[in-house]
């Protein structure tokens, strides 16, 4: 369960600030 919401955890922000920049 802790990878499963780590992965989306970690790549939301990852694609929030490729868009943001």
């Amino acid at each position: 369960m802790a990878d499963v919401i780590d992965k989306p955890l970690f790549v939301v922000p990852t694609q929030i600030s490729m868009k943001t920049s």
